[in-house]
């Protein structure tokens, strides 16, 4: 399984390349943008990459993406999963803390 955490930013250089990436064998992308503005830097990310493509993204904090998107599902750091709770999660089809 190959996996790769995107870079801060979310800059059109590499976005152009996800694609590329996922059809060379990438299995999941952890879509973490420390630096994004909001929630609208995600999805235009998201909107970059092949619809094919979307159930191999993890997104990093931002649960209402799953309903926009068909996603992986969620990361989220440690500090922040303790928050928490069973029924947070339930509905979200997959779930990984770092």
């Amino acid at each position: 399984m190959i996996i790769a955490i995107s870079p801060s930013k979310p800059e059109n250089w590499w976005i152009d390349s996800l694609n590329s990436l996922f059809r060379a064998g990438l299995s999941r992308l952890h879509l973490r943008l420390p630096d994004a503005r909001d929630f609208y830097d995600y999805a235009r990310v998201i909107n970059g990459v092949d619809p094919n493509f979307h159930n191999r993204i993890m997104v990093c904090d931002y649960p209402d993406l799953l309903s926009q998107f068909d996603l992986a599902g969620l990361y989220y750091h440690a500090d922040q999963a303790q928050a928490l709770t069973p029924e947070d999660v339930e509905d979200w089809p997959s779930f990984s803390v770092g």
